[in-house]
Parts: structure tokens; C-alpha cells; sequence
């Protein structure tokens, strides 16, 4: 048994107030055996007391050098390699190259994320966007923008398959535990459309099945509840923001929001692939998806009451911190010269 440096101190307390082993037994409560403290005592009395812990036996494996090893496999060669191959090309244990690179290295495995392609015309055009938007919008006047999106919910719900798990003694087990999760090789799906503001929400739009969403679905059902909802949620200044999609900018759709008398940001200005600058995208889709998750549906309406359930359940206060958050993001992806916002997009 290995003592620690205050019983040590204890002892040698006792030692020098002239205590004999059983009585230091007995005021150490019985908590240490005899054996322990008999060796102790000799140690103490012959050689004093030392503040330093016993290091045990040398490393053999989890040496510096291996330790280097497993560095440079890990994070500085072009050609990662897995752990499991590394302890083959080592000669040692997966488990011994695990720890090293979890506790020698203090390395954490994340799984690599997608995000989207961007081509040289993408960010020189999202670079001007920021400029743009940081010479014409201040802290408020960004409350005067509606942003708008549409997105697809499908039958079998949103599913990680990363975290959710099922923990049993064996694989059957598990799959007798609800450990299966069916999929439909055609689920049904749902559009839905909605424009978020610093005041509120817009009406939401769903995609009736077999419709298309083009620029006459669009101009129709979309257009009116943009101008109706825009004028009652922020006045009659309001600013609409839609991405590059052919329904938005068709030249139908750009007749029709000309006639409806209500601005926007021009469609050559809102650059494309941009998700981490759209509040629908980098906060109130992924909102939706959390109380959708792991659900299944048997039909459309049960989808699509959830998602009316799943939107209310959004704080207004998460919302107009999503908005406020929009131009900080602007300023560093101007700092980024238009790159993505990796520390901030997920």
C-alpha cells in the first residue's frame, strides 16, 4: 500500500511524540494495516519522511519517442492513419495507442463535417456581401430584415446515428431492446416555408403533396403573407432576404415583389452557398430538428402538426438572438476574407 504525503507526516508525528506502532493503529483508526505502518515506520525513522510519490516501474511502450510516434501518425502526416493500423505498424496494443492518444496527447476523435463547396466566385462574392452589408446595416437596422427559407422534413424523423444508442450485453439483446430502427425507401416528405423577424414568425407555408415549388406557387401563396406578415411584424420598411433559388428571383417572382411595393436585398447581392449567414440555417432549422428527433410519422399530418408544435416551441428571446448574431457573423466572414465560419456555422 502506498501512503500519501499527510499519513506520512501523521506518522512521523506520531514517531516523534513517542508512539509506538499498535498505538498509531489504533489512532489511525485501523485504516491502515500493521504491516503498512511497521514499514513505514522503518523508512521514516531511518531515512525521514520524502514528499515524493514512488514514479513505479518504468514506462516500456507509452514512451516519449512512442509518444512522438503516435503524433506525428495522428495529426501531422497527410495520410491519416487509424489507431488499429498504427498498433499493427507498432507492434503494440490498440489500447496502448488509444491511451497515448488520449491521455498523453489529450486528443479527442470528432467526426468530419460537411459543409458546403465553395469556388473561388463564391467567396470573392461573399467577401463583397459583408462589405456590403457592414457599409449599409448597423446593429438595428439588421431587425429590419425578414430572412426566409424552406427546407424538407421526411416520414422517419431526424436521426443521429452517432448518439443514439443502445447499451446491452450482446447485439441481440440489443436489437430485442428496440435496437432497430426501420426505414421507408420512400419516405413521404413535407416542404415547409417560414421568414423569421426580431418580432416574430410569418405564417407558415406548407407545400401541398404534388405541388411544385415554383415561381407561381411562390408568387401566389408565399409573396402576399411576406408583404402582410413583413408590414405587421417589423412596418412598412421592412427588408425581405431570400436566397438564389429560380423561384425567388425568376423574373415573374422579381415582377411580383416589384408590384407588392415591399424592398429587398437585391438577388445579385446575397451570395450563394451561405448557410452560416442565413439565421434560418445555422439556428432555427436545426431548433426544429431537435424536437423532431428520433420521431416517426404515419402520415403527413402528423408530420406536419409536429413541425407547427415543434416551431411554437422555439423561444422568441433564442430567435432575436439568432438575428442579433447575423452581423457579427458578416464581420467575420469579412475577417475571413468570405471563407466559411467554421467555429461558428455548427
Amino acid at each position: 500500500m502506498t501512503l500519501n504525503v499527510s499519513i506520512r507526516k501523521l506518522i512521523k508525528s506520531y514517531i516523534e511524540s513517542g508512539f509506538d506502532v499498535p498505538r498509531i493503529y489504533n489512532l489511525l483508526n485501523k485504516t491502515v494495516s500493521r504491516a503498512t505502518i511497521y514499514r513505514w515506520v522503518t523508512r521514516i525513522t531511518k531515512n525521514g519522511i520524502s514528499s515524493r510519490i514512488s514514479p513505479g516501474r518504468p514506462r516500456t511502450v507509452r514512451t516519449k519517442s512512442f509518444i512522438a510516434k503516435i503524433h506525428r501518425n495522428v495529426c501531422q502526416s497527410k495520410k491519416r492513419k487509424s489507431a488499429r493500423k498504427i498498433s499493427r505498424e507498432e507492434g503494440s496494443a490498440p489500447k496502448t495507442v488509444m491511451i497515448a492518444i488520449r491521455d498523453d496527447l489529450s486528443l479527442k476523435a470528432y467526426k468530419k463535417i460537411r459543409v458546403p463547396a465553395l469556388t473561388d466566385a463564391h467567396i470573392v462574392k461573399r467577401k463583397s456581401f459583408c462589405i456590403w452589408i457592414r457599409n449599409h446595416f448597423d446593429h438595428e437596422s439588421c431587425r429590419s430584415i425578414m430572412f426566409s427559407d424552406e427546407k424538407w422534413f421526411d416520414q422517419d424523423g431526424q436521426y443521429n446515428r452517432q448518439n443514439d444508442r443502445i447499451y446491452a450485453v450482446s447485439r441481440q439483446a440489443a436489437t430485442e431492446d428496440m435496437g432497430t430502427r426501420p426505414e421507408h425507401k420512400f419516405p413521404f416528405k413535407v416542404m415547409v416555408w417560414i421568414g423569421v423577424t426580431f418580432s416574430g414568425l410569418t405564417q407558415l407555408v406548407i407545400l401541398p403533396q404534388k405541388t411544385t415549388f415554383d415561381s407561381d406557387f411562390y408568387v401566389e401563396k408565399v409573396l402576399p403573407i411576406v408583404k402582410r406578415d413583413g408590414i405587421q411584424l417589423i412596418g412598412e420598411n421592412f427588408i425581405f432576404q431570400q436566397d438564389g433559388a429560380k423561384p425567388h428571383t425568376s423574373g415573374q417572382t422579381m415582377e411580383a415583389i416589384e408590384k407588392l411595393g415591399f424592398s429587398i436585398i437585391a438577388p445579385e447581392k446575397w451570395p450563394p452557398n451561405s448557410p452560416d449567414l442565413n439565421p434560418l440555417d445555422y439556428f432555427f432549422w436545426n431548433e426544429v430538428e431537435v424536437h423532431l428527433k428520433t420521431k416517426k410519422f404515419n402520415n403527413i399530418a402528423q408530420l406536419t402538426q409536429k413541425i407547427k408544435e415543434s416551431i411554437k416551441e422555439i423561444p422568441l428571446k433564442m430567435i432575436q438572438d439568432s438575428i442579433d448574431n447575423f452581423r457579427s457573423r458578416v464581420h467575420a466572414c469579412e475577417k475571413n476574407s468570405g471563407g466559411l465560419i467554421l467555429n461558428k456555422y455548427y
